[in-house]
């Protein structure tokens, strides 16, 4: 059986929230979470989510846009609410890995 390692580094008007390590296995369905607190930070225009130097998917409140890019096409899904924005991913593939 194998194990992926998933980080996530979250970063919001250019402040960087603590490190995420998720460990899952391939066909697992997965959360990402990115807090947001606009109630102290106020609006945002986007959210953007990378592995390594890769975008894999970008969500805008401002342009009512929400979209999975290359190996998250058609795996990746957001959860927003008030205080934040959980990106999913199913079913989790081995070439997720990484940070």
């Amino acid at each position: 059986m194998h194990f992926l390692f998933l980080f996530l580094t979250a970063a919001v008007q250019g402040v960087l929230a603590e490190v995420e390590e998720v460990i899952a296995k391939p066909g697992d369905d997965i959360l990402l979470s990115c807090p947001v607190n606009t109630e102290v930070c106020g609006d945002f225009h986007s959210l953007k989510w990378y592995r390594e130097d890769s975008r894999v998917y970008v969500y805008s409140p401002v342009a009512q846009f929400s979209n999975g890019e290359g190996a998250l096409v058609d795996r990746g899904t957001l959860i927003v609410t008030e205080t934040s924005a959980d990106l999913k991913i199913f079913p989790v593939e081995l070439r997720d890995e990484g940070e």
